[in-house]
C-alpha cells in the first residue's frame, strides 16, 4: 500500500515537474523590459549624445512629423545627404519616444512612410538595404490607426514576449525546467537584447527561428521551408533556417526534406523578382548596400587571412579604447561587446551540434554569414542575439554550473551599459 502511494506521489511530482507555466518566462519578460527601456530613458537623460550630425546630415535632429521628412527624403534625396537617416529622431508629441527610437529604426519608418527609394546614380544610403516585412506588418497596424512609432515598438516588444515563452517550453520539454529558465535569463539579458525593445526586425527572426525548431521537432519539413521563406523576409538570414531541415536526413522522405529546402528560397525569390519589377534591378539589394562598404560594387573576394586579421585589429583596438576610457564615439559604443559577443557566440555554438546537423549548420551558418559579407565584427552583438540554439545549449550547460550566477551578473552589466548608451543615442547599432 504504501509503494503504491510512494508511486503515486511521484507521479504527481513528474507531472508538476512536467507542467510548463507561463507565468515565469512573462514575468522575466516584463523584469528585462523594464530594466532596459529604464536605462534607455536614464541614458537619455544623463548621458545624451553631444555630436552635432549636422555635419554629415543636413536633417538631423527631432521632427515633428517624421513622414513629412521621410516624404523630402523620398522626393530629393540627393539634397539630404550620404547619410539620410543618422541623428533624425521623434520629435514633437512623440518625442517621449526617443531613447527607444534610434538608429536602424528610423530607416524602417522610413521604408512605412515613403516606401523604398532608389537612384542608383546617388552614392548615398538607401532604404532598399532593409527587407520588408517588419515595415509590413507596422504599416498594417497603421491602417487601424496605430501610429508606426507605437506600432513598431509593439511589434517588437510581443516578439520579444512570445519568443520567451516559447524558449522556455522548448527548452522545458527538450532538457528541463531549470535549464528553461537559465536560457530565458541569458536570452532576455544578453546585451543585444536590446533590440527586442526597439524598431528593429530582430524579434522577428528570432521568432520565426524558434517556430521553425519546434516544427523540426515534429519532422514538419515543409512548414519549416515556408518558415524560412517568411523569415527571409524580414532579414536575409532567415534563408538559412531551412538548413534546420537537414536535421531529418535520415528520413526516407527525401523529397519532403527535398521540397522544404526549396521553399526556403521563396520569400527572396518574391522580393528580389519584386524589386526587378519596381526598379528594374532585382539585386537592388546588393547594389545599395555599397553606400555601407557591403554591396557589390565595393566588395572584394572574401579573403579569410584578410578577415582574421580585421578581427584581431578590432579586438585589440576595442580593448584598447576601453582601457584608455578616451571619450569619443568609438568608445561609446558596441564596439567592445560586439567582439566580446561574437568570441562568446562562437564557443557556444559548438556545443550546438547537440541539437542535430541541421540545427548546427542553421546557427553555423548565420553566424557565419554577417561575418564574412561585413568582413567585420561590426553588429555582431545583434547578430548572435536571434541564433536561439546557442542559448538553449547556454541554458543547458549553465543550469548546472557554479559559475551561472556570475555570468548572468556579467552579461546584464553589459546590458545595462549598451540600453544607457542606446537611450542617449550613441553608436550601439
Amino acid at each position: 500500500m504504501s509503494t503504491e502511494s510512494e508511486n503515486l506521489e511521484l507521479e504527481k511530482e513528474a507531472a508538476a515537474e512536467t507542467k510548463i507555466s507561463w507565468k515565469e518566462p512573462c514575468l522575466a519578460w516584463f523584469v528585462s523590459r523594464v530594466f532596459c527601456v529604464g536605462l534607455m530613458y536614464a541614458g537619455a537623460y544623463f548621458f545624451p549624445c553631444n555630436i552635432d550630425f549636422k555635419s554629415v546630415n543636413p536633417g538631423a535632429g527631432s521632427h515633428g512629423d517624421l513622414s513629412e521628412y521621410f516624404q523630402q527624403y523620398a522626393a530629393n534625396p540627393e539634397a539630404i545627404g550620404k547619410y539620410p537617416m543618422v541623428g533624425v529622431q521623434p520629435g514633437g508629441s512623440w518625442k517621449w519616444l526617443q531613447p527607444m527610437v534610434r538608429w536602424d529604426s528610423i530607416w524602417y519608418l522610413s521604408i512605412v512612410h515613403a516606401g523604398y527609394v532608389s537612384n542608383p546614380e546617388l552614392p548615398i544610403q538607401q532604404n532598399t538595404a532593409f527587407f520588408p516585412l517588419y515595415p509590413m506588418l507596422i504599416r498594417g497596424l497603421s491602417f487601424v490607426g496605430i501610429n508606426p512609432l507605437i506600432g513598431g515598438l509593439l511589434i517588437s516588444n510581443l516578439a520579444t514576449l512570445l519568443c520567451t515563452c516559447l524558449l522556455f517550453q522548448l527548452v522545458s520539454r527538450l532538457y528541463s525546467q531549470q535549464a528553461a529558465r537559465w536560457s530565458v535569463l541569458m536570452w532576455l539579458f544578453y546585451p543585444a537584447s536590446i533590440f527586442g525593445s526597439s524598431i528593429y526586425a530582430e524579434p522577428l527572426l528570432a521568432l520565426f527561428m524558434l517556430l521553425a525548431l519546434y516544427q523540426v521537432q515534429s519532422q514538419k519539413y515543409l512548414a519549416t521551408g515556408m518558415l524560412a521563406a517568411v523569415a527571409s523576409v524580414a532579414r536575409p538570414p532567415g534563408l538559412l533556417i531551412g538548413l534546420s531541415i537537414l536535421n531529418g536526413w535520415r528520413d526516407k522522405r527525401k523529397h519532403v526534406l527535398l521540397f522544404g529546402l526549396m521553399l526556403s528560397g521563396l520569400g527572396l525569390v518574391v522580393h528580389f523578382s519584386w524589386l526587378g519589377y519596381r526598379f528594374g534591378d532585382p539585386l537592388l539589394y546588393f547594389h545599395g548596400k555599397s553606400a555601407w562598404g557591403t554591396g557589390m560594387e565595393s566588395s572584394t573576394p572574401w579573403n579569410p587571412l584578410r578577415w582574421g586579421l580585421t578581427v584581431v585589429a578590432a579586438t585589440y583596438q576595442a580593448i584598447a579604447l576601453f582601457i584608455r576610457g578616451e571619450p569619443d564615439f568609438e568608445f561609446y559604443s558596441c564596439r567592445f561587446t560586439d567582439t566580446f559577443l561574437m568570441f562568446w557566440a562562437f564557443f557556444s555554438l559548438l556545443a550546438v551540434r547537440k541539437m542535430g546537423l541541421g540545427v548546427f549548420l542553421m546557427t553555423l551558418g548565420m553566424y557565419m554569414l554577417p561575418l564574412v559579407a561585413r568582413g567585420s565584427v561590426s553588429s555582431m552583438g545583434r547578430f548572435s542575439w536571434v541564433l536561439i540554439p546557442i542559448f538553449v545549449m547556454a541554458g543547458v550547460k549553465l543550469s548546472g554550473s557554479k559559475y551561472r550566477y556570475v555570468t548572468l551578473l556579467f552579461f546584464i552589466c553589459m546590458h545595462a551599459w549598451l540600453a544607457f548608451l542606446f537611450g542617449g543615442g550613441w553608436e550601439v547599432i
